[in-house]
This record gives structure tokens, C-alpha cells and sequence, in this order.
């Protein structure tokens, strides 16, 4: 399994998590220890998750990216809620992008899962 650094999996996430970065300091201050938080902390699991994956084997690499995955559906869901809450806080395009990232997860998965185990 090549470095997580050059998954495009990875990558994606890692760009996902600055930009939620970026979205988050424009809400206001009080929303640090409320949305703001959150919404950091299921960003930042997906490429973390992906990275501890990535050095478990096959099995355990199917399972980060269906745990990643988990972390995608709570960003999305917070990025809704920010949404109905802060209407001019833009965020379609990071809508557009977690469920871009959840499908390929999804897909990523799959594929794990009927790879043939290796033979020891």
C-alpha cells in the first residue's frame, strides 16, 4: 500500500479540513465551542483516520474508510446546520466536496472488500 501522503483520498480530505478551517473563522465567536468545534474535529478525523488506515493491512484500511466516512456524514450534517443558521456563511461548494468524499469512500470500501486477500 503506497504512503497515505499519496492518496488522492488523503489529499482531498487534508484540503477539505483546511477549507472547513477556513469557513469556520468566519462564523462568530460565539459558535467556537459549539459548531465551529465540532465541525473542526469530523474534518479533521477524516484524514487522520485515513492515515492510521492506511497502516493496518487491507481489512484495516476498509474499515478507516468506512470510519472515514462517519466523520464525512457528521461534517455534512454541521455544515447543514450552519447553513439554516448563517445563510450568508457560504457553503454549498464544501457540501458539494463531503459528498463528493463520502461516495468515494464508499467506493474505495467496496473495492478493499473484493480485493482477494493476499496469500502469506
Amino acid at each position: 500500500m503506497p504512503s497515505f501522503k499519496d492518496m488522492p483520498i488523503w489529499q482531498r480530505s487534508m484540503r477539505f479540513a483546511s477549507e472547513i478551517y477556513q469557513l469556520t473563522a468566519q462564523l462568530p465567536a460565539t459558535e467556537r465551542l459549539g459548531v465551529s468545534n465540532s465541525l473542526q474535529q469530523a474534518a479533521v478525523a477524516l484524514p487522520t483516520v485515513l492515515a492510521s488506515g492506511s497502516l493496518t493491512g487491507r481489512d484495516g484500511f476498509r474499515s478507516a474508510c468506512l470510519r472515514g466516512r462517519q466523520s464525512a456524514a457528521e461534517a455534512e450534517t454541521l455544515l447543514i446546520i450552519i447553513s439554516q443558521a448563517y445563510p450568508a456563511v457560504p457553503v454549498d461548494d464544501l457540501l458539494a466536496e463531503v459528498n463528493d468524499l463520502q461516495t468515494a469512500l464508499i467506493g474505495m470500501a467496496q473495492r478493499l472488500n473484493k480485493q482477494p486477500p493476499k496469500s502469506v
